[in-house]
């Protein structure tokens, strides 16, 4: 298989993937005025995701720089239920608890 038919394939299963629903939420927490984003991963998850485990982005760049509508599958891969993102403020106060977002577009204050 030719590199382009790969590339070609994994951009077809990405973008196929509306279930990724956390986008939304995602552009609202930095309206709010969040900064961060860092994913979480579980224990059991594939080595695809360990190996992003933690990683923290400026959130407004991450969300810019975004081939499709699904962050979370954007940096991990499609399907992969098992990742989160934990959305923060650089300088944390009381009006701005750190919130999970997760795959299907919910969230919730940490």
């Amino acid at each position: 298989m030719r590199f382009e038919d790969t590339w070609h394939k994994k951009i077809s299963k990405i973008a196929g993937h509306a279930q990724d629903e956390s986008l939304e939420i995602l552009q609202d927490l930095l309206d709010s005025g969040y900064d961060r984003v860092q994913l979480k991963t579980s224990p059991n998850a594939c080595s695809v995701c360990l190996k992003h485990q933690d990683e923290i982005k400026d959130l407004e760049e991450y969300l810019s720089k975004l081939n499709y509508d699904a962050p979370i599958a954007e940096w991990t891969h499609p399907d992969d239920k098992s990742c989160y993102l934990l959305v923060y403020k650089d300088m944390p106060d009381e009006d701005h608890p750190e919130v999970a977002v997760y795959y299907d577009g919910s969230y919730q204050e940490l």
